[in-house]
């Protein structure tokens, strides 16, 4: 697969994202290549494809979309006690092996589906300068002494305190092909000596054991973040520089706080499981019982392994998530991802399959008409959750003390809602539309691009500054017809308030925005007023 083409279209993004060719991928493929048209993208996206030869003689997923084959190496001689190993590998035979016609890359996981279109301009990415999420336990790991143990170069010890990036990369092509092959290089040599992960193993010069975030994790085997410690390492060496999303700017998990004030993340990440309690049973995921289960959505990849997509007599379809109401905006998410993920399958079935196949049948139940329809409207059905801790009274305060409601907005407005104030009958339109902190350190930080890289707590913190107050939000989410949307949204707050009474324009606001969104779609900008300006 190798070209001549050499000149690259500055400011472009190829989109690419690892796979293997089994049963398990194939769907999250099917996914990734729906978002990536659903979601607004040009141009072009690639599947990294690992395979081996026996994989090769049985595997039917070809056509699934742009697919480019490199070993799987997990079978490769030296790398077989792991399949992280394809991430970095992936990267790296894409890089040597294809010549693109993009100036940038971005890398992604299969088990993610896009929302937004990525200008590198709005990041300031440049070459030397990769853009990816702040993961606070890789931080943790290369600031516990992993970095001393593997780099030996100072300055690379140094500058990997600055390269705790994972889930996704947007990089300079030339980045990607230079970190490539170290982010292999160091990904085995910690999978090959898992002792230096752990305090008081030989050789190691840890004082504690690093957090594995990982579940069933054996002390004294590698856990699987290696791939990403890896990376860290690898940038270090190479000397590449990192602008860090936090908080909705990069990636969010399908159980995480999303803010209805900013267009959200790039791309949606449902490697956890996630649910969608009702109203009368909104408790934490860990501390819910069986009763309570019953009474919740629950998506989780890992229950859906091994259904073959290629299969039309089959056609299988997750459960449908619940339309009304979602009690926060993390569960809006949740069913984002099981609702898109089936729009992904229900076009992939009606284009692949027989009109009287089983999966073609699923799709017409199970699916609109138009599955690139907008995805985003479980926002619209979002009501403020019970004012609690779901953490626990006592957990919440002594987050409180420790200042997280200001550092860890999306974490708290979650578990912490009532001990923070983040309960919507506590806000007021003054409360909403002022920088709660010093309104030139929210300069500093705008000026920064922290309004894009770190959202969640920008809009709750420098919300004037940001431009996210809610005179502001019509304009931020309705990405057409922006001035007639918002003096739509603003005559249906009037009719809204002549039917509610009692509410303030901050409460009525959010309503208003889910109606007239509802309106609009149903019969166009049709209010009383422009019923009588019709007249």
């Amino acid at each position: 697969m190798t070209a001549t083409k050499t000149f690259r279209k500055p400011g472009t993004v190829h989109v690419v994202f690892g796979s293997e060719c089994t049963n398990s991928m194939d769907y999250k493929a099917i996914g990734v290549f729906h978002s990536f048209k659903t979601s607004g993208w040009k141009g072009n996206i690639t599947r990294l494809l690992a395979c081996s030869p026996e994989q090769s003689k049985t595997y039917k997923g070809w056509d699934i979309g742009n697919t480019f084959v490199h070993p799987n190496y997990h079978y490769v001689a030296g790398y077989e006690d792991s399949a992280t190993y394809n991430k970095p590998a992936a990267l790296m035979h894409f890089t040597n092996e294809v010549e693109i016609e993009e100036e940038f890359i971005l890398y992604i996981d299969a088990d993610m589906l896009l929302r937004r279109v990525v200008n590198p301009a709005d990041y300031d990415a440049r070459k030397g300068v990769v853009v990816t999420e702040y993961v606070w336990y890789v931080k943790e790991g290369i600031e516990n002494g992993l970095a001393k143990q593997f780099l030996k170069d100072p300055d690379a010890i140094e500058r990997a305190k600055g390269t705790h990036g994972g889930y996704y990369h947007l990089f300079h092509h030339a980045d990607a092909k230079k970190v490539a092959p170290r982010w292999l290089h160091y990904t085995k040599a910690m999978r090959q000596h898992p002792e230096l992960y752990w305090k008081d193993s030989p050789g190691s010069i840890l004082e504690e054991d690093i957090d594995t975030v990982q579940r069933g994790a054996t002390r004294g085997k590698a856990p699987w973040i290696t791939e990403m410690y890896g990376y860290a390492l690898a940038a270090a060496e190479v000397g590449l520089d990192h602008m860090f999303t936090r908080g909705g700017g990069g990636v969010l998990y399908g159980d995480d706080f999303l803010s209805l004030s900013h267009p959200g993340p790039i791309a949606s990440h449902y490697t956890l499981s996630c649910q969608i309690p009702s109203k009368e049973h909104y408790v934490p995921e860990g501390m819910i019982t069986k009763e309570q289960r019953e009474h919740a959505y629950i998506f989780d990849k890992h229950e859906f392994r091994d259904f073959n997509v290629m299969d039309c007599d089959d056609g299988f379809l997750f459960p449908n998530p619940p339309r009304l109401p979602l009690v926060d905006e993390a569960a809006a998410l949740c069913a984002e991802d099981a609702d898109r993920l089936n729009y992904a399958l229900c076009d992939f079935y009606r284009k692949r399959c027989p009109l009287n196949s089983q999966a073609y049948q699923n799709s017409l139940e199970t699916c609109p008409f138009n599955v690139n329809d907008d995805y985003r409207f479980h926002f619209g059905n979002v009501i403020p959750a019970p004012c609690g801790n779901q953490s626990g009274d006592k957990r919440c305060k002594r987050r409180v003390r420790n200042g997280d409601c200001a550092v860890d907005v999306s974490g708290m407005a979650l578990y912490c809602l009532k001990e923070c104030g983040f309960c919507a009958e506590v806000m007021t339109e003054e409360d909403a539309c002022f920088d709660r902190i010093a309104s030139a350190e929210c300069k500093t930080l705008a000026d920064q691009k922290e309004c894009f890289l770190n959202p969640t707590f920008m809009t709750f913190n420098c919300r004037h500054t940001c431009r996210a107050c809610p005179k502001d939000l019509n304009a931020m989410v309705a990405s057409n017809h922006l001035q007639e949307m918002e003096n739509f949204v603003e005559e249906v707050a009037e009719e809204v308030a002549e039917e509610v009474g009692n509410m303030n324009r901050w409460q009525i606001l959010p309503l208003a925005f889910a109606c007239a969104v509802c309106i609009w779609y149903f019969g166009g900008f049709n209010t009383k007023r422009n019923r009588k300006k019709a007249e």
